[in-house]
């Protein structure tokens, strides 16, 4: 049964499972509707019933490559090198690095500072960056962990110091 506004519904529907809310994924994850009970002579107080749709898909990578860049320098991590999707509520996902890069750090765009936690559209934005040390050690590593709020997955992302060339 479809029901809008001042449509009203029977006990037995719903005991026979005739009654159900169906979430439309186009639209926010939380709501609410209010409910009267009545027996056509007395009607009971309205009670506001809210509603939370869980997430049955988790996210998950498409893309997972080895960021490249020069010693001391500063590196993109874009779509092309992570990209993370998650179809049924991608603006609840967070992304937290459980362990952190040993030879360098992560920052956020346009705020330039370290960066422990952030929002999904902040990777898709292309606002995340890797900051190298300057050290001369060649690979490193950072784990991180996406959570849509049901779903955990962690993801190891590595990070490889090509050697400038003399005079370039």
């Amino acid at each position: 049964i479809h029901l809008q506004k001042g449509d009203t519904f029977t006990v037995p529907e719903l005991k026979k499972h005739n009654i159900r809310f169906i979430h439309d994924k186009d639209k926010s994850r939380k709501g609410k509707f209010t409910l009267k009970a009545s027996d056509h002579q007395l009607f009971s107080l309205p009670d506001t019933i809210n509603i939370q749709a869980l997430s049955f898909k988790g996210p998950y990578v498409l893309t997972n490559k080895v960021l490249l860049l020069s010693r001391g320098e500063l590196g993109t991590i874009s779509h092309l090198v992570l990209d993370i999707q998650d179809d049924d509520n991608p603006s609840d996902v967070v992304l937290r690095v459980l362990d952190p890069p040993k030879h360098g750090h992560l920052i956020l765009l346009p705020a330039d500072v370290k960066v422990q936690m952030l929002r999904l559209e902040d990777l898709k934005r292309g606002q995340l960056r890797y900051v190298h040390d300057g050290t001369s050690s060649l690979p490193d590593k950072m784990l991180l962990q996406i959570n849509d709020g049901h779903n955990v997955l962690n993801v190891l992302l590595l990070i490889s110091i090509i050697e400038k060339k003399n005079g370039k």
